[in-house]
């Protein structure tokens, strides 16, 4: 997802001028705008913005790319690297119709590039959520603001854009086909909120872990985790036997927390870490206190940190986010 601020205009801008917008900047300043990338000046080279949005990076930034776009941080770091060149390649080069929200500055919207904008707040965030996986929509972005929700979708047909105070979120039109070659499943990408007994948890993709402060039932939690990523090793397995030998190397000690012996893979399998999560929910309910998602997220990161090498906690935080928050499953 990349954010991308256009100067004030007074009327709609158009491709071009976007185009001369990105290419009348030195690189940094590039970097500066298109800033959510969290990327080093010299991982990032902007080529043109023309019909589509072109971006190229140097291998050493693309794996963090590919994170930010919603590709789980631990399957990134395990492409290979004559498979990462093409599929970023594949991904940045086919955005589509993208849209871009140009703004006055009185904050009223000029003009909008392939227009399909939706705004859902948290009162119908669950039901128009559903009825969209009806539709094949995929949500690409939720974000909290302490009062509402709002989420961006795409399709193999569309990108929707959603806007959320000057910064405009562009959409990266991924087909099925595309989710498939990385290695994930629709079904992954399509739950990537937890809603139950009304608490919604949004989840914010690539970079940290945004959720509300609602309190949420252990077990849904654990069925829902433990399903989906069950779900997403299946459809690995049938495409890449390699890879999946190489996500299942890992262990969990008697004690539940996590530990890792390849820096390939630093979390346990979803039926482990359902194991973890209900000692967890256990040990809560014999202190008295309440059970919840910074419990979980807090002991594992915190684990990580006490056992293992910066390296190694840095990218065992980002896992551990990941499998607790981003993994879902049908919850019919």
């Amino acid at each position: 997802m990349i954010r991308l601020v256009v100067p004030p205009t007074k009327r709609p801008a158009t491709v071009s001028e976007l185009s001369d917008l990105v290419k009348s900047h030195k690189n940094e300043d590039v970097v500066s705008r298109l800033g959510d990338l969290k990327l080093e000046q010299d991982k990032l080279l902007v080529k043109s913005m023309s019909s589509s949005a072109g971006l190229a990076v140097r291998e050493s930034g693309m794996r963090d790319l590919l994170s930010h776009l919603g590709m789980p941080y631990h399957y990134a770091n395990a492409i290979p690297n004559d498979l990462l060149y093409d599929s970023v390649n594949r991904l940045l080069h086919t955005y589509g119709d993208f849209e871009v929200m140009v703004r006055s500055q009185d904050g009223e919207v000029r003009g909008i590039l392939s227009p399909s904008y939706v705004k859902l707040d948290s009162s119908d965030l669950t039901s128009r959520l559903r009825k969209a996986a009806e539709v094949g929509l995929i949500p690409a972005r939720i974000l909290y603001d302490g009062d509402s929700l709002t989420a961006s979708f795409v399709s193999d047909q569309k990108v929707t854009a959603v806007d959320k105070g000057d910064i405009t979120q562009i959409g990266v039109a991924l087909s099925t086909s595309d989710i498939d070659r990385f290695q994930l499943s629709a079904e992954a990408y399509l739950y990537r909120l937890v809603c139950t007994n009304g608490a919604v948890l949004p989840v914010s993709m690539g970079g940290g872990v945004s959720f509300s402060q609602k309190k949420v039932n252990p077990d849904t939690v654990w069925d829902i985790f433990d399903k989906g990523y069950q779900r997403i090793l299946e459809r690995m397995s049938q495409t890449d036997s390699e890879f999946l030998i190489r996500l299942q190397n890992k262990k969990v000690d008697a004690n539940g927390w996590i530990r890792t012996k390849d820096k390939l893979s630093k979390f346990a399998s979803g039926r482990r870490m359902a194991e973890v999560l209900k000692n967890m929910e256990l040990e809560a309910k014999e202190r008295g206190t309440d059970f919840n998602f910074y419990d979980i997220y807090n002991a594992i990161t915190q684990t990580a940190r006490d056992e293992a090498s910066l390296y190694t906690a840095q990218n065992l935080e980002k896992a551990a986010g990941d499998l607790l928050y981003s993994f879902g499953t049908d919850r019919n």
